[in-house]
């Protein structure tokens, strides 16, 4: 079953080993363990803002189902949360920042930070105004207008968003085809850092395989390879076919799983 969901493309090397060749063989099924508990916990809501891969997928089915404010909004909300300056993002317009100049305070950062956001998402008619609740949205802007500059002026309209994006956009994402793109993706991430090619245990496997000398353990024999490549997505979301290729001194086989 594990082979058949693999991606039918994805060839390493000239010999491909199927994982049922090694029934007994207790290093490739603990690789093959450990790829589908990465892969239950990558692709996870709370790790939209942590993976990149995920983030960048995630971002893509946003854009095309037209809100992708909603990420925007909940990334700036925990740089308000967040010490430091304002971290100045692709999508904002700048001619809405509040310019700093001199000696300023943290009070003063701060007062920043919340009025990018409320001026990007919370006033009405903006580009990337977020969809909340009317009394949420006046709650905020009674805040702002008296000038109370705390950190969780937003909190209501962030537990809003977040029960949106989890709860309505990442399940409709699962469900979508860029979703297995993704997995596509993640698969061969997953391979480059653990993969086992030659004579040379890669990545994890090189340190709980326990093998000798980083020697393969298995009943196969490496012959000659030559560069090959992998017919694969791009992890920025554009869907686009990338090529990932190997050395052609490399001697041995590839495990495919």
């Amino acid at each position: 079953d594990f082979i058949k969901e693999a991606p039918k493309d994805f060839v390493l090397d000239s010999t491909i080993i199927q994982l049922s060749t090694f029934k007994d063989d207790r290093q490739l099924k603990e690789t093959k363990d450990n790829y589908v508990e990465a892969l239950e916990s990558a692709l996870q809501f709370e790790n939209v803002f942590h993976d990149t891969i995920l983030s960048a997928y995630f971002r893509r089915h946003l854009r095309l189902t037209f809100c992708e404010e909603n990420y925007f909004f909940l990334k700036e909300v925990r740089d308000v949360k967040a010490k430091g300056l304002l971290k100045k993002r692709s999508w904002m317009d700048e001619t809405r920042l509040i310019e700093l100049e001199g000696k300023v305070s943290e009070t003063d950062i701060l007062k920043q930070k919340i009025m990018s956001v409320y001026e990007h998402y919370i006033v009405d008619g903006r580009k990337y105004e977020v969809n909340i609740p009317q009394k949420v949205k006046l709650a905020v802007i009674q805040e702002v207008e008296a000038e109370r500059w705390d950190t969780d002026i937003f909190d209501r309209a962030e537990t809003e968003i977040s029960r949106i994006l989890k709860h309505d956009s990442f399940e409709r994402f699962k469900k979508h085809y860029i979703y297995d793109h993704l997995k596509r993706a993640f698969f061969v991430k997953f391979s480059q850092r653990n993969f086992v090619t030659g004579d040379t245990v890669k990545g994890d496997a090189a340190r709980n395989s326990g093998a000798s000398g980083g020697k393969v353990s298995g009943s196969w024999q490496p012959r000659e390879t030559t560069t090959s490549g992998i017919s694969g997505l791009s992890a920025s979301g554009s869907l686009e076919r990338g090529r990932m290729a190997r050395s052609n001194s490399v001697k041995g086989g590839a495990v495919e799983f």
